[in-house]
Formats: structure tokens, sequence, C-alpha cells
């Protein structure tokens, strides 16, 4: 295809000129192409709007529609490329040389400016990359008429990005159907691969763009095509919920049961991704509800998780196993208590889950609650009899486990339904153990108003004061003195609470004031100690 001249209304020294006179003193400045020639260009817009405006991206999107000749239109005159500027790293636009910029303008004149992209280019002599990137950009808004501009200008077809995405991809994942054709019509790989594995179909799929998917296999697209984690076009579709796309590629023939790279089907991707739908159409089509991935996960326990009710019910009534295993030996139950489901919890109860179930870690659904806080899901299990008392393979009860993770209000919840308040796990921890350790006051306080035994002790004759001496905790100190505890009581090895405190003082004296802080309360409440070791108080 042949470009013709300027036109002499816009020549390159008439778009100087526009440049210098149109913009006020602080809004061009002069630089020097790779020539080593001065030319003037518009100073900069922030770097993200500069990105979201590109000159190229308005032409090739046929956006832009500017009608005069004026500063606030001469600011779109963007490069193809962006360079960073002084030793404050500002960025401002600036083309790689006056022919750029020029060519870029060319077309600015009295009477508007036109989109034509590919004549701007050709009188510039633009590289490869640069009409690659702008095909991209026309194909990416299916401006169809640019995209043929541009190829028949020499634009190629399979150019591709820095993450290997080609125009072709771009507008599979965009849906443009006509550019679509017209880069398959003019050469462009049907199976390239970007960075990731994706081919254009995968795309397509990914965004559910099912005329595209159409229109990309009606050409050949192969129809298992994976990605480099091995999810093909349907698990894509199932994975983002592209109903329209997924009955598309089961039309075609797609395989229900194959399996990405970690053993998960569509079915699973669905289940994953919490859509009820997805599932009712793979189950719909004779997906396996039995399928398991490397994991061991299967969709009604990957349902579980999410909580949708609706897909756990569907692939109940499907014949799914309630009382399957994931690798580390969790049900749907345990996973469903864990992450506090309470209406999913009490839907697998009414259909029979066993509610004492365990992990290989010894965890119920009781203890997955505790551990985490979920006191709906607490009070569905306890009401459906759930064991207050179990215990995970370390001897932790659910009150243990929720003293552990600081749950306030979890622990008042089962000391309520009858939780023993002295319960020990295998190395001697009481909640009030744990709640010292970890500076818990509420928990700390609420333990002792229930009688909690303020000198209980774990294996190393750590009592809560002890603890909570060890580790700096003040204010735990302060409300267990309160309380009564025993300032001069050892560990097994003889240390006393300001033996803790001032052991490690010199250490922590640089980080926290909270050492000697606490060595003064002890001292202030202990009067058969008249004065701190000297390594208490270092200068």
């Amino acid at each position: 295809m042949e470009i013709g001249p300027f036109p002499s209304a816009v020549s390159p020294a008439a778009v100087q000129h526009l440049v210098t006179t149109q913009c006020g003193p602080l809004e061009h400045f002069r630089v020097f192409d790779s020539a080593g020639r001065p030319f003037y260009t518009v100073k900069a817009v922030p770097y993200f709007a500069t990105m979201a405006t590109r000159f190229l991206r308005l032409c090739a999107t046929g956006a832009l529609e500017l009608r005069d000749g004026r500063a606030s239109a001469l600011k779109f005159r963007i490069s193809p490329r962006l360079r960073r500027q002084d030793a404050d790293h500002r960025w401002v636009q600036r083309a790689m040389d006056a022919q750029v910029v020029a060519a870029a303008t060319a077309l600015l004149g009295p009477h508007g400016f036109s989109s034509k992209l590919s004549e701007a280019m050709a009188a510039a002599a633009m590289s490869p990359d640069d009409m690659g990137q702008a095909l991209s950009t026309a194909a990416e808004a299916g401006n169809t008429g640019e995209v043929t501009r541009l190829l028949e200008a020499g634009a190629p077809a399979n150019w591709a990005n820095w993450s290997g995405r080609t125009p072709l991809m771009t507008a599979a994942q965009n849906g443009r159907v006509e550019s679509i054709q017209e880069l398959l019509d003019r050469g462009a790989d049907l199976e390239a691969k970007d960075a990731n594995g994706y081919t254009a179909l995968l795309w397509a799929a990914y965004c559910g763009r099912a005329e595209a998917v159409a229109l990309l296999l009606d050409r050949g697209a192969y129809l298992e095509a994976r990605s480099n984690n091995g999810l093909t076009a349907l698990h894509w579709a199932a994975y983002n919920c592209k109903l329209e796309a997924m009955a598309l590629l089961l039309d075609r023939g797609a395989n229900l049961e194959a399996r990405s790279n970690n053993g998960y089907t569509a079915l699973l991707w669905a289940a994953y991704s919490d859509s009820v739908e997805t599932v009712a159409l793979l189950l719909g089509r004779g997906a396996d509800p039995e399928a398991r991935s490397n994991d061991g996960y299967t969709a009604l326990i990957l349902a579980a998780r999410t909580g949708k009710v609706e897909a756990i019910a569907m692939l109940l009534d499907r014949g799914a196993d309630l009382e399957a295993k994931e690798k580390d030996g969790n049900t749907a139950l345990l996973l469903a208590a864990w992450h506090g489901r309470a209406e999913t919890v009490a839907l697998l109860l009414d259909r029979g889950a066993d509610p004492e179930a365990k992990s290989k870690d010894g965890y119920t659904a009781l203890l997955w609650a505790a551990r985490t806080g979920k006191v709906e899901a607490i009070a569905m299990l306890l009401d459906r009899g759930a064991d207050l008392e179990a215990k995970d393979k370390d001897g932790y009860t659910a009150l243990l486990l929720a003293a552990l993770h600081g749950r306030a209000e979890t622990m008042e919840m089962l000391l309520d339904r009858g939780a023993d308040l002295e319960a020990k796990e295998k190395d001697g921890y009481t909640a009030l153990l744990w709640a010292a350790r970890t500076g818990k006051v509420e928990a700390i306080a609420m333990l002792l108003d229930r009688g909690a035994d303020l000198e209980a002790k774990d294996k190393d004759g750590y009592t809560a004061l002890l603890w909570a001496a060890r580790h700096g905790r003040a204010e735990a100190v302060a409300l267990l003195l309160d309380h009564g505890a025993d300032p001069e009581a050892k560990k097994h090895d003889g240390k006393s609470a300001l033996d803790l405190c001032s052991e490690r003082v010199r250490d922590c004296l640089r980080v926290s004031p909270c050492y000697p802080a606490l060595a003064c309360k002890l001292l202030t409440r202990n009067p058969t100690i008249q004065r701190a070791p000297s390594a208490a108080f270092p200068k």
C-alpha cells in the first residue's frame, strides 16, 4: 500500500510551529532526536494518565476526535515510548526522534484530526514493533478497518507483546469477532501461545466470549489446548462461571473429565469458584461428582468450604460422599465449620454428616470452629450434640484452642455451655496459661472471674504470672497480681518472675520498655524484695 507525502498544511515544520506557538512556555520543551537534531515536544501529563490516553491507543480505537490545534489537543501527541528524565525520575512523554513526532501529528490541521494511523506510521517508517502494538490495540477495540489498514501497511500479524500475547489473542479476549476473522484471513497463528500457555481459544473461553469461541473452533482451534497450569478452555470457562461458553464447548465435544495439573476437573473448578449454575450445568452433562483433585478434594468439599448450600444439596442429591476426606483428613463438615458456614453445617448435619469425624490432626468440626472463632457454627454444632471435650492429637479441647488464639467471645460461649475450665493439653497448658502467655487481658479477666486456678503449672513449672513475665505482658502481670498471683512462684529450674524479667532485660531494652516496667511492677508488689538485681536496670 503506497502512502503519499504529508499534506503541505501539516508538514513536520508546521507541527513544530504548532508546538511552540500553541503551547505556553511551561508546556513544551526542547529535546534532541537520535541523530542529535533538536526538536520540540509537549510536556508530560502524569504517567498513568499517559498510559491511558496514548496517541497510538486513541488512533487505533478510532476514538480520537479533536477538532482544533490548541494546546489542549496537543497534549495528546504521545510518543510510542516513554523515557525517564532527570534525577528525580519524573515521567515525560517524548518521541524517539522528530520524524515520529511529526508523523504522529501529521494529520492535525484546521479541519480536524484523522484516525488513519497506518498513514502516519508508514510516513514515519515506524518499526515493526510499533506497528504490532498498534495492531494489537486496534484488535482489542474491534476496529477492524484499522486492523485491515495496518496489516496492509505491513504490521506483523503474529506480533507478540512482552507477555507473548498476539493481536489474535487480544481480539479473542475481548470478543472482537470481525477482527479475529480478519487476522485469521491474514495468516495469524491460531495456536500461538503466550508466556502462560494461553491460546486465542483459551483467552476467549476465559473471558466467556462464546461467539469468539465458536469462530475459533470453526476455524480449527484445538479444543483441548492447555495453558501452562494444565487448564483447558472448559476449565477456564468453568472457573470463571461462563455458562454460555461452557455449553458451547461441551456441545463441541470438550472432555468433561479432563484434569488440570492439580487434578481439578471442570466440576471441581466450578465448585471452587462458588457458582451454583455452573455446578448444575456440569452435573446435568454427566460430570462425576466423586472426582478428586491431587489433594483429595471433591466437589462437595470445595462447595462446603465456600458455603453454597444449593450446590451442596445438588451434589448430595447426585450421590456425593458425605464423609469423603481430603489429604489432611478434613470432611465437608470440618471445612464448613473451619470457615464458619453455619447454614452449611446445619445442612450437612441434617443429611447425616458425622459431627465427631476427625482430621489427621484430630480436629473435629467443633475444634475447627473454636480455633477460628466461628461462634454461630459452634452453637449449631453444640446444639446437635458435638462433644465439648473432644481433643486433638496434642490434647487441645475447644476451650484451649480458643484461648491459644485469643478468642474471648468463643471462650465465654464454651464456658457457658459447660467446658472444663481446667482442661490441659499434653504440655500442661490450661486456658489461663495460654491467655497469660499471649497477653489477652480480656480473656484472663473472664477466666479468673470464672474461677480459673491462678497457680496452675505447665510441665516446666510456669504459672500464668511467670508466662506473662517471661513475655513482657505488663498489663497481664498487673491483672494477675491484683487477683492474688504469687510473685514468688518459681519454675522447676528455680527462676521467679523477676528472674525471667531481669535475665533478658539487657537484650530487650533496646527494643521495648516492657521488661523494666514489668520488673518495677513486680518489685512494688513484693515487699520481700528490697531491690532488683543490678542486671534488671542496666545503664
